[in-house]
């Protein structure tokens, strides 16, 4: 089987998508978990709000506030190389509800 020659400036990292978001053990935070098939894989970044680009582990507790919440995640190779932005935006009202 023969694979197509891809150089460094055309190769495509895959994009850092959650695997899978669920509640965090307190109201008004997210747990997410990240996974990625990034060849050199360094670290994950993100950044909530617009903010500042943070290193983060595969798994990110994502605090609240009332409102709109915008969280954006990618990947970083061990040459500095960054991946394609993901993100996700949930509306958190100002009274939960909690039914049991």
């Amino acid at each position: 089987m023969q694979f197509p020659k891809i150089s460094g400036a055309n190769m495509l990292f895959c994009v850092c998508l959650p695997r899978a978001a669920a509640p965090a053990e307190q109201p008004g935070k997210i747990r997410l978990s990240m996974g990625t098939v990034t060849p050199d894989f360094d670290t994950f970044l993100v950044s909530t709000d617009g903010g500042e680009w943070r290193p983060s582990a595969d798994t990110f507790n994502w605090p609240l506030h009332v409102g709109k919440n915008r969280i954006e995640m990618r990947v970083r190779n061990r040459a500095g190389i960054l991946g394609r932005k993901s993100w996700i935006e949930v509306e958190y009202p100002q009274h939960v509800v909690r039914l049991k």
